[in-house]
């Protein structure tokens, strides 16, 4: 045949036809091609899964490659966007089941009707799953286009995620304890999902069996109520966690997610023994609500104490505290994470040795000293209920949270296992291990919060290549978090089957766009001639071209190489993380923190640059930079210099890493070069340490810290200086946008570690709303030359502070040395005729000569051990440190006639009280000196509102 023919069909008979093909070489090929059966099922059957009514929809994305993948989501998108190609669809799915699917005819012109469950469950079920992957979660069909549509731009947005499976991943499920719950957990997904309500109340009844009490009413109380108040008393607690853990297992099996492994927290170790199979649900509830009920009942006066801190540390610690304290190791939550638990007054003791050592320490919110020796009258009971419990093997491997180690039935049902559990430590740091060291690259925390997700990537040294997320959060509809974090787990190589999540469902009831499958073409041709460069314009700087991408056809792909615009990248991602609709803008110079953007968020949010720029990132890029315009401004140059072929903006591997699927027997080409050496300065983070950092913290691990004082300062001595060129101005960078007067400018400490990014909590403490800004500086940022003088210096950061405040007032805030300096720089100002509100000195200590050594031991000892990694304390700013040491040589008080504030802490050094040495001396020149709670460090941390608080209140008092 040479043109389509007509082909009845006839009721009697099947359609056939045989084909055969032949070649000039002689190759030939035959096929007999049959008409498909009809449909039997004429009645459409509702989605049991996520696709049900009301709820939101999956939609998944692959391809070989990243443009393959934008392509996909190109084609899905015009193949559905429009009211004809909508109307088509359905009609085609109305011939195809003889039934009305609702979603085309008699659609209103310009509505969106698409059926969206119909294309989620095709693109699901019907399509091979390639490594480059993306999914869209919405409700409504037009965010699910936008979504698409977005992705076809190679943009991500808030409805999307994106990621690489390299491999089919083992997952973990975690199960999270006491502290999680939160008041109406449960409430959507029960309203939206039939299978999360059945089974909530199964393991209601269950738990009201044991305990006499209903949960429902508990569970779904609206939050100030009394019954929600009940939800956070120990004997409600542990067994409303249980419940609401179970359903959510239950709802994932129904949608086919099942755990290679499992372990739990605390609390939640019960619910993963349920999930094992080593324990039935009318066991496990009536284990879970003795517990409960055993701990509710006992005497208050106990607390728990998180400390950051290695485990060896704090034994060491607690061996010296006194006899009788009955403090103990409660919990290891990760290699720098301990909680102790005991009698509150002498936990209260204990913890003031670890912040005056410069470490954070954080209270826990709980009734009673939870895994310390306080538990000991409840063992006993617990034991006896534990030995008429039935202990089955285990049908998924389970990692017991008592030994850190994979847990068999005869370990659980082991005479005083449970009630061992109640005042054993946690150790859930080993229990992470165990399950990296048994092939789990995904974890999924179950539990009502993000709690242990966070826990879980400290406790990993490396974290390339696996995943840590939360079936739900706090701050997203539940039904949107749980499918997102289904998603995610797909697009990490986990959750591989996705069948569950559409039951019912016929994949097939939508026709889908075909693979975009990317041509490559084969003859023969001379180079190219390259196209001229183009001259540098404005937005060059602020939109750079992102790394290009290669893919197998040899041919950049055109969306990946096209401009990013860095600032409107990050502003979208920040958005995203934080819920935002499209209509809210971001504030660009507020900081992370002052836009909402807790722990959890900075994760989420570190992960979607990631994936949107494909580069390296460091850990400390949020802390460092703290604002979207600080963030934009650090990947730009990152972005610039990135080599041609390096991680794409897709988060595809570099070039020699790819697998046979990504281009099998494409050799390199000169925009795809071999692998080189990573630039640290591509990645944002140095390769390893350098001489003097490394001199450094040897030096405080031998308590010599004030023996290389005067190496550095030679050393410094023939670095970059600016002798005889002028000093670049220092850039400020602003940490809060308000209005009030006067303006707020911030000097931090010139201390390796310290930075811009350390007022960012106190800028929001102020109720006044002042405009804030921080100085960097000079020589600790990517120019590397120190101020040649004490008075350079200053006169730089006066100028600074002037092109921050204009005209306003300005009142110059330091902490720790910074503090020397923004005095300092309060008196130039006021010379030069400008008005000064006053100066606060923040913890400062005088500089005096004798007592220097001491102080800076102390000091940079504490940098150190709040940075055991090293990430902070950088080659060059130990040697820019080096340099700024060698100015106070030249420093002198200066008189100042505005007014001065002196924040000291409460808790201060314990070497500057030291009775058995000279007292440190506080900066003498202040008019007021006030007393804030904390320490040196946590002034700017825990306890910068109150820091913040006291500013105001002086401040207040000189201006009336």
């Amino acid at each position: 045949m040479t043109e389509p023919v007509p082909w009845p069909r006839d009721p009697g008979h099947v359609r056939r036809a045989g084909i055969s093909a032949f070649g000039i070489s002689g190759t030939n090929a035959h096929v007999i091609i049959e008409e498909a059966p009809a449909d039997l099922d004429t009645e459409p059957v509702p989605a049991a899964g996520p696709a049900g009514p009301g709820g939101p929809v999956l939609w998944v994305l692959s391809g070989r490659t990243p443009a393959a993948l934008r392509d996909q989501a190109r084609r899905l998108h015009e193949r559905f966007a429009s009211p004809a190609a909508e109307a088509a669809a359905a009609t085609e799915a109305e011939d195809r089941s003889g039934t009305d699917t609702g979603a085309g005819a008699g659609a209103e012109a310009g509505s969106t009707r698409v059926d969206a469950v119909g294309v989620g469950a095709g693109l699901a079920l019907t399509r091979s799953h390639f490594a480059h992957r993306a999914a869209v979660v919405a409700e409504d069909p037009a965010d699910l286009l936008d979504g698409v549509a977005a992705l076809a731009r190679g943009e991500l947005p808030r409805t999307a995620v994106r990621g690489r499976a390299v491999r089919e991943a083992r997952t973990a499920f975690l199960f999270s304890g006491q502290g999680s719950q939160r008041p109406g957990m449960g409430r959507e997904l029960a309203a939206t999902h039939p299978v999360f309500a059945n089974a909530l109340d199964e393991a209601g009844a269950a738990v009201e069996a044991a305990s006499g009490v209903p949960l429902r009413p508990m569970l779904f109380a609206e939050q100030g109520s009394v019954q929600a108040e009940h939800l956070d008393r120990t004997e409600h607690t542990q067994p409303a966690l249980f419940a609401f853990q179970f359903a959510l297992l239950r709802l994932l099996e129904s949608w086919s997610l099942r755990p290679d492994v499992v372990t739990g927290h605390s609390v939640g170790a019960i619910t993963a023994a349920c999930a094992a199979g080593v324990l039935t649900l009318s066991d496990a509830a009536a284990l879970v609500v003795a517990r409960g009920r055993l701990m509710g009942a006992l005497p208050p006066g106990g607390g728990m104490v998180a400390v950051e801190a290695t485990e060896e540390e704090v034994l060491a610690s607690l061996r010296a505290a006194p006899l009788g304290s009955a403090l103990a190791l409660a919990a290891v939550n990760g290699p720098r994470a301990v909680v102790v638990s005991g009698p509150s007054e002498a936990l209260t003791g204990w913890a003031e040795q670890w912040s005056a050592r410069g470490r954070r320490t954080r209270t826990l919110r709980v009734s009673h000293a939870f895994h310390s020796p306080l538990m000991e009258p409840v063992i006993g009971e617990l034991d006896a209920l534990a030995a008429t419990l039935t202990h089955a093997d285990p049908r998924i491997p389970l990692v017991s949270d008592t030994s850190g180690t994979l847990a068999g039935p005869r370990t659980l049902a082991a005479p005083g296992y449970w009630g061992r559990h109640a005042d054993r430590p946690v150790r859930f740091h080993d229990a992470v291990r165990t399950l990296r060291a048994e092939g789990v690259t995904a974890f999924l925390e179950i539990g009502p919060a993000a709690v242990l997700t966070t826990m879980v990537q400290a406790c990993l040294e490396d974290g390339a290549g696996l995943l840590a997320v939360p079936a739900l959060t706090r701050d997203a509809p539940e039904p949107e978090a749980l499918l997102s974090a289904v998603a995610e787990l797909h697009l990490h190589g986990a959750a591989e089957d996705l069948s569950g999540l559409f039951t019912g469902v016929d994949p097939r009831r939508v026709r889908l766009p075909t693979y975009p499958f990317q041509q490559r073409r084969y003859w023969i041709d001379g180079p190219a001639p390259r196209p001229e460069p183009a001259a540098p314009d404005d937005r060059a700087a602020r939109a750079p071209h992102p790394p290009a991408e290669q893919d197998p056809t040899g041919v950049r792909d055109t969306a990946a190489s096209a401009p990013l615009d860095v600032l409107d990248t990050v502003l979208a991602q920040v958005a995203h993380v934080l819920g935002y609709d499209d209509e809210t803008p971001v504030p660009a110079d507020a900081t992370l923190l002052e836009l909402g953007v807790d722990s959890m968020g900075a994760v989420r949010l570190q992960r979607r640059l990631r994936d949107v720029t494909g580069l390296d990132l460091p850990a400390t890029l949020l802390v460092e930079h703290p604002t979207p315009t600080a963030l934009a401004a650090r990947l730009g140059p990152l972005l610039e210099d990135a080599p041609p072929g390096g991680p794409s903006t897709e988060g595809s591997s570099p070039p020699g890493n790819r697998t046979a699927d990504d281009d099998p027997g494409a050799g390199p080409t000169d925009d795809d070069p071999a692998p080189t050496t990573a630039d640290p300065a591509a990645t944002g983070r140095e390769s390893s340490p350098g001489p003097y950092a490394a001199l450094v913290r040897t030096a405080h691990e031998r308590d010599e810290l004030a023996q290389v004082l005067p190496l550095l300062q030679t050393a410094a001595r023939y670095r970059s200086t600016t002798v005889g060129e002028p000093l670049p101005d220092p850039e400020p960078l602003l940490v809060c946008d308000g209005s009030s007067a006067p303006g707020v400018v911030c000097v931090p400490s010139f201390l390796a570690g310290s930075g811009p990014h350390q007022f960012a909590r106190l800028a929001t403490g102020f109720h006044q709303r002042p405009r804030v800004t921080a100085l960097a500086l000079p020589g600790f940022g990517d120019d590397p030359r120190t101020p040649a003088s004490w008075a350079e210096l200053v006169d730089a950061l006066a100028s600074a502070a002037l092109r921050s405040v204009g005209e306003a007032p300005v009142l110059l805030v330091g902490h720790s040395v910074g503090g020397v300096i923004a005095h300092a720089v309060a008196a130039a100002l006021e010379r030069a005729g400008h008005p000064v509100a006053g100066s606060v000195l923040i913890d400062t200590y005088a500089p005096v000569p004798e007592e220097r050594s001491a102080v800076f031991s102390w000091a940079m000892g504490s940098v150190l051990d709040r940075d055991p990694e090293g990430r902070a304390v950088s080659e060059a700013a130990v040697l820019a440190m080096g340099g700024y040491l060698g100015l106070l040589d030249a420093w002198s008080e200066e008189p100042l006639t505005a007014p001065s504030l002196l924040v000291t802490a409460e808790r201060p050094p314990a070497a500057a009280v030291d009775p058995a040495g000279p007292a440190w001396t506080l900066w003498r020149g202040a008019g007021t000196t006030t007393s804030v709670p904390g320490d040196h460090f946590s002034l700017l941390e825990a306890h910068a509102h109150d820091t913040a608080r006291a500013i105001e209140g002086w401040l207040r008092k000189e201006l009336s």
